[in-house]
């Protein structure tokens, strides 16, 4: 294979696929890589050798890679077969081997967009300690496991927000379902038991009355901003796409303030990121408020919702570009209306098909399914 654009991904990730197929469509080779497995198509090699090195994954021999995204990487495959006393150790080893695999790639790669483990940049607390120097606004905030401390700060709230660090799903293939965690808002005349508190740290925030929440799509050097509301008009407590109704957001375009835009390229520097989605919202008085940077965050759904800001042409031109100062891929070549009527859109549905949910929220492939 000659210049390849690599994602570190999986194949029932829609953007990884979508992005793959803008690449394709611009007349890049692409490698879309679902993680270490028993098939000829995921096995690795590596030659390290006084020559140089030479790195194969699956049939494709990868030594120039001009662009390299991190995106939500799959480690390994779903297990099979594997006897139970074996499991715990055969994961550590293709934890280790996937973090080689990365590290190789990462020294071939002009470009590189994330990382293949959790970076410093996607930390909650560095975030918010970050937003702060950068001249955002935070509401008031404490991460702890104390329940002395919570019971302090909840004192003083009206209602509290209660946030986790990472996204977590569950599924259930017997049903077709897919659920996750989300924010949960704890009236000051609830209890909440100390040992629930003390068995994990969690994000406790003053509740922010909101008129509107921002979502801000970072790429290279370029803004996006987009105002979400519910159908009705209103603020949403959560308004993620997995976690409300098909018909039930109103999003559109909006134009950030400059001091928003300074504080945003500040926090970009600051953290060194070359893409990232910032949760923002305003409340009733017009103030705006940070919440958090998703380092591998979603946006075809703002796609969805205003075509013309065209976020999958922007992105697949950040990697064909290999530069933060790129060139948007322009729209009669890729564009997610043409993306969905194409082949590579039916063969993805038909990947995931087994769970009911809006293809858009399907991120991951369970990696700990286990036949014995």
């Amino acid at each position: 294979m000659g210049p390849a654009h690599i994602i570190v991904g999986n194949s029932e990730d829609i953007h990884a696929v979508a992005v793959a197929w803008a690449l394709e469509r611009a007349g890049a080779c692409v490698v879309l890589w679902d993680g270490i497995g028993v098939s000829d198509s995921s096995v690795v090699t590596h030659f390290p050798t006084s020559a140089g090195s030479d790195l194969r994954m699956g049939k494709e021999r990868i030594n120039d890679v001009r662009s390299l995204w991190f995106r939500r990487p799959v480690p390994y495959q779903p297990l099979a077969g594997l006897d139970p006393v074996s499991l715990k150790f055969t994961r550590n080893e293709l934890q280790s081997a996937h973090g080689s695999l990365a590290a190789v790639l990462r020294s071939k790669a002009s470009f590189i967009v994330g990382d293949w483990h959790p970076i410093d940049a996607g930390m909650k607390g560095l975030q918010l300690d970050a937003a702060v120097a950068c001249g955002f606004r935070i509401p008031d905030t404490v991460i702890t496991n104390d329940p002395a401390v919570v019971a302090d700060f909840r004192a003083r709230q009206e209602n509290l927000l209660v946030k986790h660090f990472t996204p977590h799903f569950w599924s259930s293939e017997q049903n077709r379902k897919c659920w996750q965690c989300g924010p949960v808002v704890i009236p000051r005349d609830r209890k909440i038991d100390d040992a629930s508190i003390r068995a994990c740290p969690a994000i406790y925030q003053t509740l922010v009355n909101k008129a509107f929440d921002l979502r801000i799509t970072v790429i290279g050097h370029r803004i996006f901003s987009a105002r979400i509301v519910g159908h009705n008009g209103t603020a949403l407590l959560d308004w993620r796409p997995s976690s409300v109704k098909p018909g039930e957001l109103r999003i559109d375009w909006y134009n950030v303030d400059a001091r928003t835009r300074t504080s945003i390229n500040a926090l970009m520097e600051k953290l060194d990121l070359r893409y990232g989605c910032i949760d923002l919202a305003v409340d009733l008085q017009g103030n705006i408020f940070f919440f958090e940077v998703n380092t591998g965050g979603q946006f075809l759904f703002i796609d969805d919702h205003i075509p013309e800001m065209n976020l999958l042409g922007e992105m697949a031109g950040l990697l064909l570009s290999g530069s933060s100062d790129y060139q948007a891929l322009p729209w009669n070549v890729a564009n997610l209306p043409d993306f969905e009527s194409s082949d590579r859109y039916v063969e993805f549905r038909a990947a995931t098909q087994r769970f009911r949910q809006n293809d858009r929220v399907i991120t991951r492939v369970d990696q700990d399914m286990v036949a014995i």
